[in-house]
């Protein structure tokens, strides 16, 4: 059973936003009329969530991973073909699925939207923290979306310095059962927001030994 201070508050006018399954977090709708820029830690191959956000917001995204390469494409172009040699890939949608660089490209203007190729995790060469993202973009009303696969636990308690800027936020939590007593306290020590909304991942339920997700 999870900690009872993981149960989510009642907060009326939730929405999904971005992908049915991996990827996508429900928020309030408030925040599109409050948020003046979205930060995006973890892209891939998948900015759904940003690319809704903005369409109902109309605030700036920025976005940082450091896996989102030249390489990352030619690898990822080179899988797609062989599965539609291979008639696994035959639909308009994966078809089309198999040009998503174009779409990278359109969307990530370097104007209303922008992709740093750099790692979320320390303040060092090559790497950035929360708190070195606030420092550098020096803006308030903003929301995170954290996604980096395990990596939120270097960079989560940083929200709380800057919890007058931060309007929320959303994380995907991994390793929830081994780290439980950390996110119960990182829970506890966000006084100034409230937790309105907790999920399993709906794209790959794995459980532990009584049956909570990771």
């Amino acid at each position: 059973m999870l900690p009872k201070s993981w149960k989510p508050r009642n907060s009326d006018g939730l929405t999904r936003v971005g992908p049915k399954w991996d990827g996508g977090y429900v928020i309030p709708e408030i925040l599109f009329k409050k948020t003046k820029m979205l930060f995006g830690l973890g892209v891939s191959d998948n900015w759904d969530f940003e690319k809704e956000f903005k369409e109902r917001c109309g605030c700036d995204v920025v976005c940082y991973d450091h896996t989102v390469n030249a390489k990352f494409w030619r690898r990822r172009f080179k899988k797609d073909l062989l599965d539609f040699l291979l008639l696994k890939k035959l639909t308009p949608a994966k078809i089309a699925d198999m040009f998503k660089f174009i779409q990278y490209t359109r969307f990530f203007d370097g104007k209303t939207a922008t992709h740093h190729k750099i790692m979320i995790g320390y303040d060092l060469p090559g790497s950035i923290s929360i708190d070195g993202i606030m420092k550098a973009y020096q803006v308030n009303d903003v929301f995170f979306k954290i996604d980096i696969e395990g990596g939120e636990y270097r960079v989560m308690d940083q929200i709380k310095n800057h919890s007058n800027a931060i309007l929320g936020f959303a994380i995907e939590l991994h390793d929830a059962d081994v780290h439980k007593e950390r996110i119960t306290k990182f829970i506890a020590d966000l006084t100034r927001y409230r937790l309105i909304h907790i999920h399993a991942n709906n794209n790959h339920v794995q459980v532990d030994t009584n049956g909570d997700p990771l």
